[in-house]
């Protein structure tokens, strides 16, 4: 019983992790589909804002950064991800150092064999 518990909990783990993904898949699309008039450039932060006739696009200035107050209805700001994914601002440095723990493990495990 005691095993299959740990496999319960391992079961609801990987939904939840499938359940983040597919969500972060959804966004990612949505974001793709923002009008941006100038080149994605991996790396980078975008900031995207949408009219109140629900049009979304990408700027490259923040909202602080707008001569005369710039566009209203600023959503967020997205580092835009070599992989052409999105991370939004406040999950920068969560995603940074969940890569950098992959990268050390798959590391270590490559020194190891």
């Amino acid at each position: 019983n005691a095993q299959l518990e740990v496999i319960v909990e391992q079961m609801k783990a990987l939904q939840e992790r499938a359940r983040e993904i597919i969500e972060q898949a959804s966004r990612d699309v949505d974001l793709i589909h923002a009008e941006c008039r100038f080149r994605r450039v991996p790396g980078r932060v975008y900031h995207l804002y949408e009219r109140p006739d629900g049009h979304r696009f990408f700027s490259m200035l923040s909202p602080d950064e707008q001569a005369g107050g710039g566009p209203s209805g600023y959503v967020a700001s997205f580092r835009y991800e070599h992989d052409e994914s999105w991370t939004r601002l406040d999950e920068v440095d969560a995603r940074d150092r969940r890569r950098a723990e992959i990268q050390g493990f798959v590391s270590n495990r490559l020194l190891k064999d």
